[in-house]
């Protein structure tokens, strides 16, 4: 049994090719030539392929989003809290 690829549909095609289409600058960092479409709410946390859900951003931008957002899951997965706590120097042990 084969897995299609979600993002062949032709809904997020069509919106990707219309983000796209004037060159836009990421809308993360906002400095990088936009090549990719982004999901604001990822497929799987309930998000659609509609173009209000989508947004321009750079190869770098989009991966580090995408690491993030892996992470909070498998953090999510064993119970821990979505980002780490970090102890600041001015914090007793």
């Amino acid at each position: 049994m084969s897995k299609t690829n979600p993002y062949m549909n032709k809904e997020y095609q069509t919106n990707r090719r219309r983000l796209l289409a004037d060159s836009p600058t990421c809308a993360l960092c906002g400095t990088a030539a936009a090549t990719q479409a982004d999901h604001i709410v990822e497929r799987d946390a309930g998000g659609s392929d509609a173009l209000e859900n989508l947004q321009p951003v750079c190869a770098p931008c989009n991966a580090r989003k995408g690491q993030r957002y892996k992470t909070q899951k498998q953090r999510a997965a064993q119970g821990k809290p979505a980002t780490p706590r970090v102890r600041r120097e001015d914090q007793p042990r």
